[in-house]
């Protein structure tokens, strides 16, 4: 910007670069951030779309190639705009969840989702760089209307990251922790198929409504792909990952110590006891891989 600055100035002021910066700092109400990370494909997609078809139409002259380009960016928006309200459907219905879980004694929502791998040991030695660590992995569920929040941490030796191992944390999180008094529970997760959005995870919860009869109903709510921003990520960014770890049992420590308010992070360390093959289980007692009940897109 100074450099800009100096190309535009046509009066040749001559201001330093540190006068510049304490000019700009001290007298323009002007804040930078950082570049956004993990955007939505989809959408970096269509502003890169939106940008080539803008450029096109402005280089060509009226013919029916230039009416088909203009007709093409109007479909391109149309589209992004139904995209985008998607998204927005999915965190009014998460908002609209908590104020009525914050309200209601039997009512309860929470959002759910796997953190990215911790490393054991996590340490400065630059020999560790080039050797297998030992990958700790963390899923988190997060109870909206109080803000209370579960790890259930374990190494890569104890169990895996599947749809088996959800539906293990989800069952263990309704029958020991969930308040008895709730008999209706809305969840909010993202849509990977592979632990989230499959039959096992949809049966765990016809299985806890219908034949456990701990819950009268259960609602799973999934965001449209690239806008699946959730508390659980605000969980993990107030990990300190830098932190020198040897074992698990510290990076145990780490989580339970990273939160004071509303209230501290609760760290279930999970065995083998907790982990069940409910697949299997499930297999046996459904006929097919198809749902024996109904499901629907956000609309």
């Amino acid at each position: 910007m100074y450099n800009k600055f100096k190309e535009m100035d046509s009066d040749n002021t001559k201001v330093s670069y540190e006068s510049y910066r304490t000019i700009f700092n001290r007298d323009f109400n002007i804040g930078f951030g950082y570049p956004r990370s993990d955007t939505c494909s989809y959408c970096d997609a269509f502003k890169a779309r939106q940008t080539a078809l803008e450029i096109e139409i402005k280089e060509i002259p009226e013919s029916d190639t230039k009416q088909r380009l203009i007709n093409e960016l109007r479909t391109l928006n149309i589209n992004h705009e139904v995209h985008l309200r998607k998204q927005k459907v999915f965190y009014d219905q998460k908002k609209e969840a908590k104020k009525e879980a914050r309200k209601s004694n039997y009512k309860e929502a929470i959002s759910m989702d796997y953190s990215k791998n911790f490393q054991c040991p996590n340490i400065a030695t630059n020999d560790v760089y080039y050797k297998r660590q030992l990958s700790m992995y963390i899923f988190n569920i997060h109870v909206l209307s109080d803000s209370s929040s579960y790890f259930y941490m374990y190494p890569e030796t104890i169990a895996r990251k599947g749809s088996d191992d959800v539906s293990s944390f989800l069952h263990h999180f309704v029958t020991n922790i969930l308040d008895p008094s709730v008999t209706e529970l809305t969840v909010f997760c993202d849509s990977c198929g592979g632990q989230n959005k499959n039959t096992s995870v949809i049966r765990m919860c016809h299985h806890l409504v219908h034949t456990q009869k701990r819950l009268k109903e259960i609602k799973m709510v999934f965001p449209v792909r690239g806008h699946s921003y959730l508390e659980c990520d605000k969980n993990i960014g107030l990990i300190n990952q830098k932190t020198r770890t040897e074992m698990p049992e510290d990076w145990y420590e780490v989580f339970r110590t990273a939160r004071v308010k509303p209230k501290p992070f609760s760290v279930i360390e999970v065995d083998q006891n907790i982990i069940r093959s409910w697949t299997n289980h499930f297999n046996q007692r459904y006929e097919s891989n198809k749902l024996s009940f109904p499901t629907r897109p956000i609309k």
